[in-house]
């Protein structure tokens, strides 16, 4: 069914913007995301959807620049926040390693995720959705990825390529499809206004809890999204939050077979990272002590970060343990050195002030607890070369609130 209704075109009772809208939130989810734990990834879509970003950057300061003469100064920030560390980054490796320039923008291409700050922007200003149907379109891409990854897990949803794990690994075939996204999602369906909560959140909230417990069973996930939804809580409805979510556990493992063999898991795994093992002997561990020997080097300047589609990246020339992606801001460090610390200081400056400067308490807890999820993975995952797609959308919503709390103020 399509009805044109005077400019706008309609699909199925929805405006042609709200589906670009879905279909753009939909991809920054990583749910395409070619990697081992991801069983529908396809290698190079993710790659696309950089580029996507990069043409709706340029479209959307050329048509600020032709409408107004100016820039808003919040764009500015995003573009230093992606383009210094990638060519900072690119030309450290080019000058510690000898890696071409090409292969170290390939390498520092996940910082274009930050780019998904433009068309949030866009969907907003232009009212494509508002902020209800924004957050409610979070939440539906979020169970997307949830029901994807549980339907792979019991073999109703056929995934094409391998699950490659550690054969010492706790988890076997471990799954992850926007294991990030769903992580998030928790604590918007949970945050956001009472008034907006559908009659099926109780359902879509299990559905992601569980999801991110006995299918992802990531500690990063599970950690930063109860930290991010206790926040958004607070107070009392947190206490009664964990009272439910650990009375529902309680039953289960009473009444469903081999569930508490699921949360024994959970246990382990969390066990497993304090334990003296972990903390000395593991590929994480490893890669922090390198990191600060050349610290304690005097290196302080960056490496960059090699490609591994030249000499086998890190590979060949520190190990096959190094592993950037697996070290958060240790990682960042050896990669662009202290200005990559300068960086992020401005990075958390910016952010915090527009949270602080929100006058709506509710959402200003809600995107609090969402950047506080980025905060939480900073030992082991860098929120700006890999969270970008998290980071941008929280700054483009976030400098949306605080535009259109401005005009009202103004008007």
């Amino acid at each position: 069914m399509i009805i044109k209704q005077k400019h706008t075109i309609r699909i199925f009772l929805f405006p042609f913007g709200f589906w670009v809208s879905f279909l753009i939130l939909l991809m920054n989810s990583q749910i395409f995301l070619g990697q081992a734990g991801n069983p529908i990834g396809i290698d190079g879509v993710q790659e696309s959807f950089y580029m996507f970003l990069l043409a709706w950057m340029v479209v959307s300061l050329y048509k600020q620049q032709r409408s107004t003469g100016a820039v808003r100064k919040l764009d500015f920030y995003v573009l230093a926040l992606t383009f210094l560390p990638l060519i900072y980054g690119s030309v450290a490796a080019k000058l510690t390693y000898g890696q071409p320039l090409l292969f170290g923008f390939i390498e520092e291409r996940r910082l274009l995720a930050l780019l998904v700050y433009f068309p949030v922007r866009t969907m907003l200003d232009r009212g494509w959705v508002d902020m209800t149907k924004f957050e409610t379109l979070v939440i539906t891409v979020a169970v997307i990825c949830a029901l994807l990854a549980i339907g792979v897990k019991i073999g109703v949803v056929p995934g094409f390529n391998e699950i490659r794990s550690s054969e010492i690994a706790l988890r076997e075939s471990r799954i992850s499809i926007g294991g990030n996204t769903v992580g998030i999602g928790i604590a918007i369906l949970i945050g956001r206004k009472k008034k907006e909560t559908d009659r099926f959140g109780l359902v879509w909230a299990s559905i992601l809890v569980g999801t991110i417990l006995l299918v992802f069973q990531t500690r990063q996930v599970i950690l930063a999204s109860a930290v991010a939804t206790a926040f958004v809580l607070r107070g009392a409805r947190a206490a009664y939050l964990i009272f439910a979510v650990s009375f529902a556990f309680y039953l289960a493992i009473l009444f469903l077979p081999g569930f508490d063999e699921k949360v024994a898991l959970i246990g382990t795994i969390f066990g497993e990272a304090v334990s003296s093992e972990y903390l000395s002997q593991s590929w994480r561990a490893m890669s922090y002590a390198h990191v600060l020997e050349t610290l304690r080097q005097g290196e302080i300047w960056g490496h960059g970060s090699l490609s591994p589609m030249w000499n086998e990246g890190f590979g060949t020339i520190i190990g096959q343990y190094f592993y950037l992606a697996d070290i958060g801001i240790m990682g960042t460090l050896f990669r662009y050195g202290l200005p990559g610390l300068f960086l992020y200081l401005c990075y958390l400056i910016l952010q915090c002030r527009i949270l602080l400067s929100l006058r709506d308490r509710q959402r200003r807890a809600l995107y609090g607890g969402l950047f506080l999820f980025l905060i939480v993975g900073l030992p082991v995952a860098a929120p700006l070369e890999y969270g970008g797609y998290i980071a941008g959308l929280i700054l483009g919503v976030t400098g949306f609130l605080i535009q259109a709390q401005q005009n009202r103020s103004h008007s």
